[in-house]
């Protein structure tokens, strides 16, 4: 009984989880601010007649998404009216310019006579009045108004034929042959196809990595405009910022852009095959920012509390640190001190992580390689 054994103390056994890490890689990173926005139209015009009359003719593309060509016809109205003008107005031309003829024969015969009999008229308005210079004037005059009068007629004749002011789409038709027009009808609304607009709403807080041109010939941030559900995934068309608009959208008080794509419909041959924008699409777009000169770039969700990340030391015990971060993306943060290159982070979710506790590597990657 008195030398029966006794259990004694030991330290338990070390159990160390295991655990996934990434190796941080610190470099230059470009901020990507990614934002959904509208597609609308950069120049929109409802087309008048700038006269009267019944419409004769119309183009062939004047239908709803009929493409235009700057300076086509797009109709023609009935000028038989306006050729009757004209031809009343070069009558009158005529006229004035035959009185003009005679009046200046006898203010020829006039200063004849006045100089036969060598009389002397001191006053100057005198004078005038005996050599029929108001005369003279007021045929002038009624010349220069006959040839006004000419000239606004031919305006009006020419134009009967409405010309498409732009390249463009036609958005909707309102007048056909034989339709009756005044200045007051609307023939059309048409939208320019060299360019259309994003609209794209983005936080405040991201305006500081966006280029956006403060004068006429600087550049705005590229931009990358994808619509998954029109064109598939991995198709893109390019774009670039415009103008920051000058206040904040209502609801969401998020800061608007205008980002400018050109040739929306590929229509160029340089973009033949390109996919097209419509006007009214909700499309998404990733805005190329500036560049961070040296931060790593870490998935956010190994971002806990905020700004702590998990690091696994040279001892592999769990080092619960600290960062600045200098940007959050939507799948990355950029740190831009708090990590430096080569450590390890672990990845791994830990139910209660300890400063301090014992872990073992399971699997080493690298860290992601774009923002």
């Amino acid at each position: 009984i008195q030398t029966k054994p006794k259990a004694g103390r030991k330290a338990p056994p070390r159990n160390a989880r295991l655990v996934d890490v990434e190796t941080v890689t610190r470099r230059p990173y470009r901020v990507q601010v990614r934002a959904m926005g509208t597609v609308g139209p950069a120049r929109s015009i409802a087309l008048h007649p700038r006269v009267s009359g019944e419409i004769l003719s119309v183009h062939d593309e004047f239908e709803p998404g009929g493409l235009l060509e700057a300076d086509e016809e797009l109709l023609r109205i009935d000028a038989s009216d306006y050729d009757l003008v004209v031809a009343q107005r070069e009558t009158d031309v005529a006229r004035a310019e035959a009185d003009l003829a005679l009046e200046k024969g006898q203010q020829s015969i006039a200063k004849r006579e006045f100089e036969l009999l060598g009389e002397d008229v001191p006053e100057e308005e005198g004078r005038n009045l005996v050599l029929r210079k108001p005369q003279l004037a007021t045929v002038e005059a009624r010349l220069a108004a006959a040839r006004t009068a000419l000239a606004k007629a031919k305006l009006d004749r020419d134009r009967t034929k409405v010309e498409v002011p732009l390249n463009s789409l036609v958005r909707t038709r309102d007048a056909d042959v034989g339709t009756r027009v005044t200045p007051s009808t609307r023939l059309a609304t048409l939208v320019g196809t060299d360019d259309y607009w994003i609209e794209a709403t983005v936080p405040v807080d991201r305006l500081r990595w966006i280029r956006v041109p403060r004068t006429r010939g600087e550049t705005g941030s590229t931009v990358r405009v994808t619509s998954e559900a029109a064109w598939g995934r991995g198709v893109a068309r390019t774009g670039t910022v415009l103008r920051l608009a000058g206040d904040i959208e209502g609801q969401g008080r998020m800061a608007r852009l205008l980002v400018r794509v050109e040739d929306p419909l590929a229509l160029r041959e340089e973009n033949a095959g390109e996919p097209v924008l419509l006007l009214g699409a909700y499309v998404r777009v990733v805005i190329e920012g500036t560049e961070i000169p040296d931060v790593a770039a870490i998935h956010r969700d190994r971002i806990h509390d905020g700004n702590r990340v998990w690091i696994l030391d040279d001892e592999d015990r769990l080092e619960i640190r600290t960062v600045e971060v200098a940007y959050r993306g939507p799948d990355l943060a950029l740190v831009s001190s708090g990590v430096r290159e080569g450590e390890r982070i672990v990845v791994t979710d830990l139910a209660a992580p300890v400063e301090g506790m014992p872990l073992r590597v399971a699997k080493s990657r690298p860290g992601p390689e774009r923002s």
